[in-house]
């Protein structure tokens, strides 16, 4: 047997996609699938292809080492097996219980302390609006599950998400799912993209990014945040071909990954 994916000493986080394939078919009648000496179930073989599929579900296990086993059996018993290391390292949980009290001079923001062991503190964001981009309003992470907001103006509605980070730097609020299926048209005003909306719930909007080679140094070209799953690109010049993709963005300015690269030409 040999594990096609992931790969030894690889460092996985959230849903992981295991997969295993024998190195001969011939005789093989059991795979079976360990992780940390405990098997799994629902190991899946793909007929087509002659592999075993796993989806592995990290965020249930502590951060660390895990060890995975596939072994192989024959129709006599004997087994044969493969074996590989990774690393897991998920993001903390967001926190909970939020809340957030109004005082005489500050708002007092609190909610209830994480307890992943390797937590190195929060960050407290806010803004005006619940789907305007939030900014982060504390210097250093925070240690204790509470801040005072002492930077405000009267009569002025504040909103606030709080995040937890662990020692690797990894926050509790992962970027958004990245848009699909981008598309661009040339027309009369300019070059027409439009793309499938960003499936993460969290997301406030997209950034477009432009570029005159394919996966090349791409600039952003909208000034402002597009809150829609369309954007014209006006400033396209003659004779250039320009390739386009579009990121997501959350709540806390958090961008996903890239879509699809598409690309226009314009010949005239």
């Amino acid at each position: 047997m040999a594990f096609i994916s992931p790969s030894e000493q690889e460092e996985v986080e959230g849903i992981v996609y295991v997969k295993i394939a024998p190195i001969d078919d011939v005789g093989i009648q059991q795979v079976k699938l360990y992780i940390d000496g405990q098997e799994v179930n629902n190991l899946s073989k793909d007929e087509k292809e002659g592999t075993y599929i796993y989806n592995w579900d990290t965020t249930t296990l502590i951060d660390g080492e895990h060890t995975l086993t596939a072994k192989a059996y024959d129709q006599a018993g004997n087994a044969g097996s493969s074996e590989l290391t990774v690393i897991v390292n998920n993001p903390p949980v967001a926190p909970k219980d939020v809340s957030v009290t109004p005082k005489e001079d500050k708002i007092e923001i609190a909610w209830a302390a994480n307890t992943e062991p390797d937590l190195a503190g929060y960050n407290v964001y806010r803004a005006t609006s619940p789907d305007a981009i939030h900014e982060k309003i504390n210097e250093e992470l925070i240690i204790e599950p509470i801040f005072n907001d002492t930077e405000i103006i009267p009569d002025i509605e504040y909103h606030y998400i709080v995040t937890a980070v662990d020692r690797s730097g990894k926050e509790s609020d992962a970027p958004p799912a990245p848009p699909m299926y981008l598309t661009a048209t040339m027309t009369g005003e300019g070059i027409d993209l439009s793309w499938t909306a960003s499936s993460e719930p969290d997301a406030i909007g997209y950034n477009v990014y432009r570029a005159t080679s394919s996966e090349g140094d791409y600039e952003k070209i909208n000034e402002e945040l597009v809150t829609t799953t369309t954007f014209t690109d006006v400033k396209a010049t003659q004779r250039v071909t320009y390739y386009y993709v579009v990121k997501a963005v959350d709540r806390i300015g958090k961008e996903s990954e890239a879509s699809n690269e598409v690309y226009v030409s314009i010949n005239y």
